[in-house]
């Protein structure tokens, strides 16, 4: 849909920036995307969100690998625990 376009072309300018906040973030504690959001946000500001949908991304380019599955401290919900490969 258009808001769908209209939300990835609003995010475009600022994505390799929180893809990088958030693969810090990773490459420092393992979490959950949840979690990694809301400590992105304590470290840099910002939206939660922004940080946590990066997880998809950052799988996908092979800078952040799963560890296991666990209860998110976040949401309660049981949830994918990633962490940050080595650089």
């Amino acid at each position: 849909p258009d808001t769908s376009r209209q939300g990835a072309e609003h995010i475009k300018p600022n994505l390799q920036t929180a893809q990088g906040r958030a693969l810090f973030v990773w490459r420092r504690m393992s979490g959950t995307a949840s979690e990694i959001g809301a400590e992105a946000v304590k470290q840099f500001g910002g939206n939660a969100d922004t940080y946590r949908k990066r997880k998809a991304e950052l799988f996908r380019m092979g800078l952040i690998r799963f560890v296991s599955r666990r209860q998110c401290m976040i949401t309660g919900c049981q949830a994918d625990v990633y962490e940050g490969k080595p650089e």
